[in-house]
């Protein structure tokens, strides 16, 4: 990987995480139900706070799912999540699934596809 590509990334990173919080709120602000979409990649979903660890555009929020969610506690009605717990190692596919400080009940929509 070249120096300016992991300067780039860098810069990505720190926007991400410094624009997140303010996006949060602004979600919180006017959603009644706090819906989260783990792992959104291009397949944004209307009315869910859609989150990625590399967003691919403005209007998906940086999250990653390997650390604590920076989300209220007992805030979240429902997490989605499609396609993403097996990209991730299986302790932090775990501690996704059992981490329950953000969710009110711990409700996932897990979805999957069969072709």
């Amino acid at each position: 990987m070249s120096p300016e590509h992991r300067s780039s990334d860098g810069f990505r990173l720190r926007w991400w995480k410094l624009t997140r919080d303010r996006r949060i709120r602004r979600y919180y602000k006017v959603h009644r139900v706090i819906k989260i979409s783990l792992g959104t990649g291009d397949h944004t979903r209307p009315g869910w706070l859609n989150t990625d660890y590399e967003p691919l555009n403005k209007e998906i929020v940086f999250v990653d799912v390997t650390k604590r969610f920076p989300f209220p506690e007992q805030s979240v009605d429902y997490f989605h999540t499609e396609h993403m717990i097996e990209h991730v190692p299986l302790s932090s596919a775990q501690f996704v699934m059992n981490d329950e400080r953000s969710s009110r009940a711990a409700k996932f929509v897990l979805l999957r596809r069969i072709s």
